[in-house]
């Protein structure tokens, strides 16, 4: 992660871990912070383009359930009805249904980034739990257990 393109989300990201009792939280060397909550894990990247994604693990998705799930996904998308300006999704090359935001970090502060962080954090609750309902007879997947290359191996392909 180059120092001069991030400064300005790596120090955001110390103030918001100072603020959590986590004073030295920081990006990995690819921009990358995770972050568990009770049992809610989440990830926070710094894009090259001064911007947060933040994003997490609903539920590993079987293949026989695609087909209910993609559509309700795309439903609750729409117009952002049941996401508060977050997208759901699930990649292809994926069995697991996510949820992301996006945001400009120079549009942030502590404050504003630690109400960001709680309410998506109670999406990311309610969304699992929905996502257990749909999927009651599949054991879930701990969130603990799901690793930033199981939601994004695509930004392994995309570094230079």
């Amino acid at each position: 992660m180059s120092n001069d393109k991030h400064a300005h989300n790596a120090h955001l990201l110390l103030e918001f871990g100072r603020s959590i009792g986590l004073p030295d939280l920081r990006f990995d060397k690819d921009g990358t912070c995770v972050l568990a909550f009770d049992e809610t894990v989440i990830f926070i990247n710094s894009e090259k383009d001064n911007a947060l994604t933040i994003y997490a693990p609903l539920a590993e998705v079987p293949e026989e359930k695609k087909a209910t799930i993609q559509p309700m996904l795309l439903n609750a998308n729409f117009l952002f009805q049941a996401t508060r300006g977050a997208t759901l999704s699930m990649a292809e090359y994926s069995s697991y249904a996510t949820i992301a935001i996006r945001i400009k970090a120079s549009l942030l502060n502590l404050k504003s980034l630690t109400e960001a962080t709680e309410e998506f954090i109670q999406l990311v609750d309610f969304w699992q739990q929905h996502m257990a309902s749909m999927l009651s007879d599949i054991k879930p997947t701990p969130a603990k257990e799901v690793t930033k290359e199981q939601l994004t191996p695509y930004r392994q392909g995309l570094k230079a």
